[in-house]
């Protein structure tokens, strides 16, 4: 397998030896040729010296920075070190062969020396594709814990065993004891291989990520699907990036290895051995450029590594076009903002308030079909959250975009509108007072309000409430030197804070009051004695459930009600001349637009909140993957879709005791 080197390299050497002196010029050859040489010589060391200057400043700022995994940096720094020693030795011989030093001979020492330390960096460039696809392999083959156990062995061993290669290489082909040529053909085979293993490990990687992802979405769990997850996406996007570099290091090394090898192969002549020594001179001057640019290219393709090796000045600069960029956004943005002001402003606020009456009607018939609280409560809802007041913004986006005529928007209907909207403001700002008498009802008639629903209740109290805001919108909006429609906000929104309080009051009262009754219900001579214990805990119950999830929905109410609140209110206090009057025309475009968004996030947030509504609105394989994430052991087989489940399970558990407690008296009176 090893055939006798080429002669035309072979010098001889102290003691009757030969030395295999490869990609060093024979200046004695280039007759007439010298200028030529030196102007090649010059240029290649420009070149190394700047890739000197390099190497180790790129080196420090991988290693400081780690763009990709860190057994992959120390690879790649020990390739930057042989490069380093490489460009010394090839400066070094480019003063032997030139003749400014020494004049025994290319075959005694250093250079023999010299070209051993050359051929170590030309074998670490032949293995560079093999080691890191060793180290991706092993990579993908230790995935689960890559990044959390780093296995510093692994580059160690990959490097103490290239470094062992490349010096008994370099020493076999200086020796004249191997070919340079065949081993050079020869490891292109592994090289391409190597190509080809990272798109096979890369088409692994993503296989297997499929794979997890296509169980997650099974609810197939694992202890470390975090990391595995992370550590896959790392190696699919690492061999991509190595891969492209990969290419690029191929192509130059197979360039590299072709206009080595062929011209002594092809120019053995002696009358063809002056352009054999210029190609070894261009030779040289392609692999001092090859080191340069494929250090250049490969950190412009790989995308974390560009960013940390770019100079300040070009990031300076993308910064400024960036700027600049953003600014020329926003200027058309602002254009465009403009131009939707003046010609369709209205089009989002039109379909925001269709979508927000849909979404009202379908609650209202969901909480109708099946009412998640009492009837009352639910009357009083449906009330409150009719659409009367988006119906009427919805006809005056149709005068003000010019669909139907108006001579002046005093005119009729427009104040009419105006004045429907402002009341189911106030209907809506009053919201918690209803709910109060209403469950203050419930607590007062706390015995039979199950079984005797007593419907007039939420139909006095919404009658009350509608009338009650008419009469102070008309009121307002007919006297402006009483009070104005921003103080009459405020003035309904203060006693929300009144009824929160008023809730929690009741909800402790109907809290104590159970407690009682659990304590009389534990004495056994009472037990016989109230015939209606059982309707009575169980409404005490519902009361409290009740009361609790008012005070929840509350919250979210509050917190619409103050940003919505801040919108409307807070603008038109500020002075606007005439040239300014633009800010506040296009407040009050945000917030016609904000509104309705605004009361269908409140709404929806408050239907999900309550248990009984949200299994209303979601659908089944919903609320089983809500079940799942909340890690309960119990799943939902059969969700209920009717409020007498719960006082089911509580009637059992309440007759379940009574028998007991029947058990007992009977055998003590027997």
């Amino acid at each position: 397998m090893i055939s006798p080197p080429l002669a035309t390299f072979l010098e001889p050497g102290p003691g009757n030896s030969t030395r295999w002196i490869h990609t060093v010029v024979r200046i004695r050859y280039l007759t007439g040729l010298e200028g030529g040489y030196y102007a090649i010589v010059g240029a290649e060391t420009l070149l190394l010296l700047l890739s000197f200057v390099l190497v180790p400043v790129y080196g420090r700022i991988i290693w400081r920075r780690k763009p990709v995994h860190e057994n992959l940096i120390h690879i790649a720094l020990q390739q930057l070190a042989i490069y380093e020693v490489a460009i010394v030795a090839r400066l070094a011989i480019i003063l032997y062969e030139s003749g400014l030093v020494g004049n025994e001979g290319l075959a005694f020492e250093p250079v023999p020396t010299l070209s051993i330390l050359r051929l170590m960096h030309y074998t670490h460039v032949v293995f560079f594709n093999i080691v890191v696809y060793l180290e991706r392999y092993l990579a993908t083959r230790y995935v689960s814990d890559y990044e959390r156990r780093r296995r510093l062995t692994i580059p160690i061993v990959i490097n103490a065993v290239l470094m062992v290669v490349s010096i008994g290489y370099g020493f076999k082909v200086v020796y004249a004891q191997s070919n340079a040529y065949f081993w050079t053909g020869v490891s292109l085979i592994p090289n391409s291989l190597a190509v080809g293993g990272f798109c096979a490990i890369l088409r692994a990687n993503e296989q297997r990520l499929n794979r997890l992802n296509d169980h997650l979405s099974r609810q197939y769990y694992c202890e470390y699907t975090l990391s595995l997850k992370l550590q896959l996406k790392e190696n699919i996007w690492s061999i991509r990036e190595m891969r492209k570099s990969l290419l690029l290091v191929f192509t130059f090394f197979a360039l590299a290895a072709l206009l080595i090898s062929l011209p002594p192969i092809l120019l053995q002549a002696n009358e063809t051995r002056p352009m054999l020594e210029v190609f070894v001179a261009v030779g040289n001057l392609f692999m001092a450029t090859a080191g340069l640019v494929i250090g250049v290219g490969m950190c412009a393709i790989n995308e974390r590594a560009r960013e940390i090796l770019m100079p300040g000045w070009i990031h300076r600069s993308e910064l400024a076009d960036r700027r600049s960029s953003i600014d020329e956004y926003f200027e058309i943005l602002l254009a465009l903002w403009d131009d939707a002001i003046d010609k369709n402003f209205g089009r989002t606020d039109f379909f925001s308030i269709i979508a927000t009456i849909i979404t009202i009607a379908v609650f209202c018939v969901k909480a109708a079909m099946h009412p998640p609280l009492h009837i009352n409560i639910v009357i009083i809802t449906m009330v409150e959250l009719f659409c009367i007041s988006f119906t009427a913004r919805l006809v005056m986006i149709l005068f003000e975009a010019g669909f139907l005529f108006v001579p002046d928007f005093g005119c009729q209907p427009i104040p009419l509108l105006n004045k429907i909207r402002l009341v189911w403001v106030i209907v809506i700002l009053n919201y918690n007072g209803p709910i109060y008498l209403e469950r203050y009802a419930a607590t007062h008639f706390v015995c039979d309000y199950e079984r005797n629903r007593r419907i007039y209740i939420a139909v006095i109290l919404s009658v009350a409430q509608i009338s009650l805001s008419f009469g102070v919108i008309h009121i307002v909006t007919n006297d402006k030197s009483l009070i104005n429609e921003y103080s009459v906000f405020f003035v309904f929104a203060i006693p929300n804070v009144y009824f929160y309080f008023a809730n929690k009051w009741l909800l402790r009262r109907n809290k104590q009051r159970l407690d009682r009754l659990n304590s009389l219900f534990l004495v056994k001579s009472r037990i016989s004695r109230d015939v209606y214990t059982l309707s009575l805990r169980l409404q005490l119950d519902e009361n409290i459930w009740c009361l609790r999830q008012i005070s929840a929905g509350n919250a979210i109410f509050f917190v619409g009600l103050i940003g919505t609140g801040a919108l409307v209110s807070v603008p038109p206090l500020f002075h606007y001349s005439v040239d300014s009057m633009w800010i506040l025309q296009s407040f009050v475009v945000f917030t016609n637009m904000a509104m309705p968004a605004v009361s269908l996030l409140v709404i929806v947030s408050i239907g999900l909140s309550l248990d009984r509504f949200r299994v209303l609105v979601l659908p089944q394989w919903i609320l089983d993957k809500i079940t799942r994430r909340s890690k309960k052991d119990e799943m939902i087989d059969e969700t209920p879709r009717r409020r007498t489940h719960r006082v089911t399970e509580e009637s059992n558990l309440y007759f379940s005791h009574l028998e007991d407690v029947w058990k007992c008296d009977a055998k003590v009176h027997m």
